[in-house]
């Protein structure tokens, strides 16, 4: 069986670690993998993290990430690919954790340049190569009506250089891609030369291997 298939069936049969206490504050877990997410309260945005499986034989570390519009209205996302957010990283000590969609798309749509290994390695996930884009590739507006969101599955990969087996707490920083949040830098003339969007933190514990 193809691992990427594998993968899928995991998920499907995967319970949603601590789905009732979903929020920006909750903490989900599954095995030795917390998850919680830090948002700033006056957004009126959440995000509910949801840990699908933690590192297995057959695969790494799965998340799902979910951000929801808890205004009163509809409002405008600049999502890039893959919505709702893109990949990020993040260090403790002598590991870095990369933090990459699922299915590849959009950053290295190539077979050959497939960053998710067939296999762990030494106990590791460890990602096939560390060249990875971490930009949007475009830029969709997209509407969501109150209480409406938009999820995606991610994995989480050691670089080539990262200490095994993981442990530890690691903190990645996203950006909110909300149209209303932006904040905007202008020059003497008017011109636009910097755009800042607001952030929020996805706190990810690993805990020693029993």
């Amino acid at each position: 069986m193809d691992r990427r298939d594998l993968l899928r069936g995991v998920a499907a049969a995967a319970p949603l670690a601590g789905c009732l206490e979903f929020g920006s504050s909750a903490s989900t877990r599954d095995g030795r993998v917390t998850v919680s997410a830090d948002v700033p309260a006056d957004l009126d945005v959440v995000v509910e993290p949801a840990v699908l499986t933690e590192p297995v034989e057959e695969s790494p570390t799965r998340i799902r990430l979910t951000l929801r519009n808890t205004a009163r209205r509809t409002r405008t996302f600049n999502f890039g690919v893959p919505a709702p957010f893109q990949g990020g990283s993040a260090r403790t000590d002598g590991t870095e954790l990369l933090f990459l969609d699922d299915e590849e798309a959009g950053v290295n749509p190539l077979p050959e340049n497939y960053y998710i290994p067939d296999e762990r390695e030494g106990g590791c996930w460890v990602a096939n190569h560390t060249k990875l884009s971490f930009n949007a590739v475009g830029n969709l507006k997209n509407s969501l009506a109150a209480s409406e969101s938009v999820s995606n599955d991610y994995v989480l990969l050691a670089t080539e250089t990262s200490d095994c087996p993981v442990e530890g707490t690691f903190r990645f920083t996203f950006e909110i891609p909300l149209e209303e949040a932006i904040v905007r830098e202008t020059d003497d003339n008017g011109y636009v030369t910097n755009v800042e969007y607001p952030t929020w933190d996805l706190v990810v514990t690993f805990d020693p291997s029993s």
